[in-house]
């Protein structure tokens, strides 16, 4: 890949069925998503493709994926519902713009799920929805001949 050949799976319960799903991840760059692929109709399939950095915060048997991001412009976060389709749904989400207004350039906003809030209520709500308990693919495992020959034999 254009980053390198560090990729790593782990075999995950996300959807709410008894087949697991297989979490890819290509290493560890900044916009280095994780795929997530499931079998349905006698074939593989790809659910989504999300995270950060091989990273995906998710709800085991639920189908959800927790996102957040945070970057000198600002913080920004959604949890989304993956469909068995490979559709999705937003459940929640949150944006701020404060790490890049200086006094006297853009205006100061707070959102949740599109709409403009107070401080105080955008963090309050904001902590409230992101809370979750989530599990995380980060380290999963290597794919190397012998872990492939081990694993998926």
């Amino acid at each position: 890949g254009e980053y390198g050949k560090n990729y790593r799976f782990e075999l995950v319960y996300f959807t709410d069925d008894d087949i697991p799903e297989l979490f890819v991840a290509e290493e560890f760059y900044h916009y280095a998503p994780v795929k997530v692929l499931t079998y349905r109709n006698s074939e593989v399939v790809e659910l989504c493709e999300y995270g950060i950095y091989g990273q995906l915060n998710y709800i085991e048997r639920k189908s959800i994926v927790v996102i957040e991001n945070q970057s000198m412009g600002g913080n920004s976060g959604k949890i989304i519902k993956i469909n068995n389709d490979g559709t999705e749904k937003d459940l929640f989400s949150y944006q701020d713009n404060e790490g890049v207004v200086d006094e006297g350039s853009d205006e100061l906003f707070y959102k949740i799920n599109d709409k403009t809030v107070s401080k105080e209520e955008y963090y309050r709500v904001r902590e409230e929805n992101m809370s979750l308990e989530t599990s995380s693919f980060y380290e999963g495992i290597s794919m190397t001949t012998e872990n492939i020959d081990k694993y998926c034999s």
